[in-house]
């Protein structure tokens, strides 16, 4: 099958690999290299086959990897993340879902790639995410295949594998483009409302899934995971009410003419979509919420006294799941895994932090991040 080779010749000139190694002594897990033959004798035109792409990530999760085959072959695996991102493609979602531990858990980034290199992917990937981020249209979706879905997951996921959230961050919140300015209300939406009363996406149901995307959600099989720390730091000190709230009105402002801005402007007139919303959402304390023996806080109560979102461990990838958040509990090991963004107030979260009291310890506005224990996926 033909692919525009552009992109991946350019690619592997930038990474410096434009031949495969002379000899082949990567490990085939199943012990049938047939599928490293095939995918070295691909011709600049031809699209990697999804089955040997997938055979491939098992062959770099669990054997000795080598490094001059992997840079070679590594565009022609994100590749196959872009066109999977964008739906382009719809054969690579299974190799998709392992590339994500092969990168994080492998330690590529770190050990077999240079920080040139390094620097490439990362620039490759983000580009990537914003052009799926341009070509949104629309505040309301109903159902599991809303396409916002698709760049909220690799959003987050983003965060997990490299340090670079504020570069990708800083180019979104330009909304220098229509879609880059409806993405940034999207997001925005699932700070200020409940999974139940988000206006722009229609609440879960049985039949169709779907609900507000989960601002901690990680694509793949990424199960004890959290964002780097540059990430975190980052998050802090740009996800503010005030800025959140700058950016929503820079947006219909920007974009006044676009429909889907008219009809936020509606939103805003009239209240529904008001952005002091966001005052207890994002909150004025700096403290430090351990959560290693608290129970997960329900989603689907107001934010004035619930959760706002959890930026670190990964709960329901496929939104025709129901979404049992209500019996739901932290992993209680110790407090040293993933983050939360939580909703912190002079009183008690009601729902789920019943026990829990933390009183702002100043004026300013800031994101509260409190450290979530790492261990296997909520229980």
């Amino acid at each position: 099958m033909s692919a525009k080779p552009s992109d991946r010749i350019k690619l592997q000139r930038a990474l410096g690999s434009t031949r495969p190694p002379e000899k082949i002594t990567q490990e085939a897990f199943d012990r049938d290299d047939k599928h490293l033959r095939r995918l070295v004798r691909l011709l600049p035109d031809e699209r990697a086959d999804a089955k040997d792409l997938f055979d491939y990530m098992e062959d770099l999760r669990y054997t000795d990897i080598q490094g001059p085959l992997l840079v070679y072959l590594l565009p022609f695996c994100l590749e196959a993340w872009r066109e999977d991102l964008q739906a382009t493609h719809s054969d690579y979602g299974a190799m998709v879902e392992h590339l994500y531990p092969v990168l994080a858990d492998r330690h590529i980034f770190d050990l077999h790639l240079k920080p040139e290199q390094t620097a490439v992917v990362s620039e490759f990937m983000r580009q990537a995410i914003l052009q799926e981020i341009d070509d949104q249209r629309g505040l309301a979706f109903q159902g599991a295949r809303a396409r916002p879905y698709r760049w909220f997951g690799e959003l987050t996921t983003f965060g997990v594998l490299l340090p670079d959230m504020e570069n990708l961050w800083n180019e979104w919140w330009l909304l220098n483009t229509v879609g880059r300015a409806i993405a940034a209300v999207q997001y925005v939406s699932c700070l200020m409302y409940s999974e139940s009363e988000n206006p722009i996406f229609a609440p879960w149901t049985p039949n169709g899934g779907g609900g507000p995307p989960g601002l901690w959600e990680f694509q793949g099989h990424l199960y004890e995971h959290r964002w780097l720390e540059p990430n975190i730091n980052f998050l802090r000190r740009v996800l503010t009410a005030q800025k959140a709230s700058e950016g929503l009105s820079l947006a219909v402002e920007r974009w006044s003419a676009n429909l889907s801005m008219q009809l936020l402007r509606l939103y805003l007139t009239t209240f529904r979509f008001a952005p002091q919303h966001l005052k207890p959402a994002v909150t004025n304390s700096r403290s430090f919420l351990k959560l290693s023996s608290c129970p997960l806080p329900c989603s689907n109560g107001q934010f004035e006294d619930s959760s706002a979102a959890l930026f670190g461990q990964r709960r329901f990838a496929n939104r025709n799941s129901p979404p049992p958040i209500q019996n739901a509990t932290f992993p209680r090991n110790n407090a040293a895994g993933a983050i939360a963004l939580t909703v912190i107030g002079k009183q008690s979260i009601s729902r789920g932090f019943a026990a829990a009291h933390t009183q702002p310890d100043d004026a300013d506005s800031n994101v509260a991040v409190g450290h979530m224990c790492r261990g296997n996926d909520f229980r």
